[in-house]
């Protein structure tokens, strides 16, 4: 769940915030004038696959969905939108959240297992 946002459904279909909606118009217009290409959204990248224990229990996979993922001439552009904030203290309530330093380690294990940096709007 996105911080202190509500979903939105749109004629462009579900968005987890408005911020992420307007950001997804803004784009769709950069791809329309050639600027970008391969607009996507919600694309996920598998971080670490499934796997058995000894036990025999099985671990889940783990992802990271990204709210957008376009090229930029020959550059991927991964992008996340992430809330803003009209105080230094909200900012720093935010990034004790579990689902921020979820999206932390998610976003490391994406630059070290992948080589992709997010990209935070």
């Amino acid at each position: 769940m996105k911080y202190l946002n509500k979903k939105i459904q749109t004629p462009d279909g579900k968005f987890d915030s408005l911020k992420e909606y307007k950001r997804w118009e803004q784009l769709v217009a950069l791809e329309d004038s050639g600027v970008i290409s391969k607009l996507q959204r919600q694309v996920r990248f598998e971080l670490v696959p499934k796997m058995r224990r000894t036990d025999g229990y099985t671990e889940r996979s783990l992802s990271y969905i990204a709210d957008f993922v376009y090229f930029d001439g020959d550059e991927m552009v991964v992008e996340d939108v992430k809330p803003s904030f009209t105080s230094t203290k909200a900012e720093k309530r935010y990034k004790t959240t579990e689902a921020y330093k979820t999206f932390v380690i998610k976003r490391k294990l994406m630059l070290a297992l992948k080589g992709i940096e997010i990209k935070e709007v």
